[in-house]
């Protein structure tokens, strides 16, 4: 599929080439981050300097063509002071009780305090409540800046990777709901 629309550099950049979709209630709805870390001030991802720029993750409702847009995107997530420089890498999916699950990482990739976290919300356009805690960050499971997930349809099943030694490899979970928490066996 081939970019939908481009950013000014007001508001940065784009973070992927290629733009995840989803069919819900037959309406395409494109998801991505904002790579507002490309105007950052420097540091870490360079955006580790203050002001630290916004690096929001936006929805946007397209035609069943997949590229025409469907009024303005929505966002639906974006960098707080806990997540370091930007989010990025999101992925929605549709889980249990008729839910959405924004799966995301934060932190700068490749650094020790890169992360996997959650949000959990009723809509698909939110409001997304994020979980208390990250699903993987540097040291769970012997891992090294894990991120980068992405669901199966029905939430349950994921894949994302993580580094050890200078090395990134390709790791698969079980993720399991309850309640307002997701855990990863």
């Amino acid at each position: 599929m081939q970019h939908i629309s481009a950013m000014t550099m007001e508001h940065g950049t784009w973070s992927t080439r290629s733009v995840h979709t989803t069919t819900m209630a037959e309406q395409q709805l494109t998801y991505t981050q904002i790579d507002g870390n490309s105007i950052g001030h420097g540091g870490s991802c360079n955006n580790g300097v203050a002001p630290i720029v916004p690096t929001p993750i936006m929805l946007q409702q397209m035609k069943n063509d997949g590229v025409t847009k469907v009024g303005n995107p929505v966002q639906i997530l974006t960098n707080q002071p806990s997540d370091g420089p930007l989010v990025e890498a999101p992925t929605i999916a549709k889980v249990a009780g008729g839910r959405f699950m924004l799966l995301f990482s934060s932190g700068c990739y490749g650094d020790a305090n890169y992360d996997t976290k959650y949000a959990l919300a009723s809509n698909i356009k939110g409001p997304y409540t994020r979980g208390g805690a990250p699903l993987w960050g540097t040291n769970s499971d012997n891992l090294y800046a894990p991120g980068g997930a992405d669901a199966a349809h029905a939430g349950t099943h994921v894949a994302f990777h993580a580094g050890q030694l200078g090395s990134r490899f390709m790791y698969t979970a079980i993720l399991h709901i309850n309640g307002g928490t997701v855990s990863a066996h």
